[in-house]
């Protein structure tokens, strides 16, 4: 199979970003290259605006680099338009895979809870960008 064939197959399997475009390689042409980019750590997230504000969940694979993105108004959209760089939750985990359906899942609760799940750790919703070094 020649390499313009497989990329085609990518795009069509996963046009919208590089890393589901990897993945998607990944599941059909296992090799070790590939296992290795698939098993990647992910990040789940929550950003505010101040205490009780406007939360956003996100998810992404290299978190300082992410938050740094959304403080300096580099990603548009949801975050940017209400004003969240407060980084005040956070979980890492094993596999990018499960950090995005630990996301989904998170999106799906009620924000009662997403507060309790953020005061458990961080009762007084400090910024906790700067702990990430």
């Amino acid at each position: 199979m020649t390499e313009r064939w497989k990329l085609i197959i990518i795009e069509k399997l996963a046009p919208r970003s590089l890393e589901n475009q990897a993945f998607a390689f990944c599941r059909i042409y296992p090799d070790p290259v590939c296992v290795k980019e698939c098993s990647m750590s992910g990040y789940v997230y929550i950003l505010t605006n101040h205490k009780n504000g406007t939360l956003y969940i996100g998810v992404t694979s290299d978190l300082a680099g992410r938050i740094y993105d959304h403080r300096e108004g580099r990603t548009p959209g949801f975050a940017w338009k209400y004003g969240c760089t407060r980084l005040v939750w956070y979980e890492e985990y094993g596999l990018i895979t499960d950090a995005i359906s630990r996301e989904k899942s998170l999106k799906r609760w009620y924000r009662q809870w997403k507060i309790e799940l953020i005061e458990n750790i961080n009762p007084n919703w400090d910024d906790l960008y700067v702990t990430l070094w």
